[in-house]
């Protein structure tokens, strides 16, 4: 499925509490440090084709090549998450491809059964769009995709997130300042 889509680059987590995930995932599974966002600058989300107010905390982390993300939504407005939250709980919630051209990946996305589900923009990075198969808990796999456009932004910020995890000694496992 990667080949159809690009290469997986992200798996991610809903999370109750991102302070308290931050922790168990630094210490316990040695992942960090981690770059963390308390208030996402969204210029634009909306959920089936809706406009919504999502507020949302994530933290950006890397294994290896791998990165993790942790999101926690902040307030009641229509999101993913909040469907994840209710009907499933709180895990992993979708794997982020990263893409060259959003387009030509929405539309292979549409053509293998895929549909919208949620889509925004956030000040300074760039955009994303959410895809699924079907109703929250009915995801094949239990999860849905995202496609992460390559910005020059995440071209540049991203690997210098990643580098932070190359020879970690454990100190300063949560930043705020790329």
């Amino acid at each position: 499925m990667s080949h159809k889509f690009g290469r997986i680059a992200q798996t991610a987590y809903v999370v109750k509490d991102i302070e308290a995930a931050l922790r168990h995932w630094t210490d316990v599974m040695g992942v960090g440090p981690w770059f963390y966002r308390e208030d996402v600058p969204l210029e634009t989300f909306t959920y089936h084709g809706e406009p919504s107010g999502l507020e949302m905390s994530i933290a950006l982390g890397y294994d290896g090549d791998m990165q993790y993300e942790l999101i926690q939504q902040r307030n009641d407005a229509p999101s993913v998450y909040k469907d994840f939250m209710e009907k499933v709980g709180y895990g992993q919630q979708h794997y982020g491809f990263l893409v060259d051209d959003l387009d030509a990946s929405v539309e292979v996305a549409r053509a293998n059964g895929y549909q919208m589900e949620q889509e925004g923009f956030i000040t300074n990075s760039g955009g994303f769009v959410y895809m699924s198969t079907g109703a929250v808990g009915t995801y094949p796999f239990g999860t849905m995709i995202e496609f992460i456009p390559m910005t020059d932004s995440r071209r540049t910020n991203w690997p210098i997130i990643q580098s932070w995890s190359v020879d970690w000694d454990g100190s300063d496992p949560v930043r705020t300042s790329i």
